[in-house]
């Protein structure tokens, strides 16, 4: 088991609930280089969230993965934020960003260019689109 080797302290057991979190618990013996993209899109996140940490940084989670996946990486994510986890989520969809997050930062080119609350009655895209028309930066 993959994640076994890369956690020493972690037991068999709390490597399975994580697995059958991200629904991977009956594909747990099949080598990772036969596990479509989908599927280790499922074991990177199983293994971000293993050994419970304070602060979850996801680096376009949903990139390539199907509607199910989807709406079970958001609701994982929403569980780990209510726990008093610091959850930084990074996408170029608006749409999951609006149904996960309650702070948006916007960046361009590497300059914060807006930094606030938000609600998901706000939206997002126009705001996207207002605050890189404002930099200069939109294309």
């Amino acid at each position: 088991m993959l994640l076994a080797t890369l956690y020493n302290n972690i037991g068999k057991k709390q490597i399975e609930e994580v697995l059958n979190k991200v629904g991977l618990q009956d594909s747990k013996d099949i080598p990772v280089k036969k596990y479509s993209h989908g599927m280790k899109q499922r074991l990177y996140f199983a293994y971000a969230i293993l050994d419970d940490p304070q602060i979850l940084v996801l680096d376009e989670p949903f990139n390539g993965i199907d509607p199910v996946t989807s709406k079970l990486f958001k609701d994982l994510i929403k569980e780990r934020a209510s726990k008093a986890c610091t959850v930084l989520v990074s996408s170029h969809v608006i749409s999951d960003v609006k149904q996960i997050c309650d702070q948006v930062v916007i960046l361009d080119r590497g300059v914060v260019i807006y930094d606030n609350s938000v609600s998901k009655d706000d939206d997002l895209e126009q705001l996207f689109i207002s605050k890189l028309s404002n930099s200069g930066q939109a294309q």
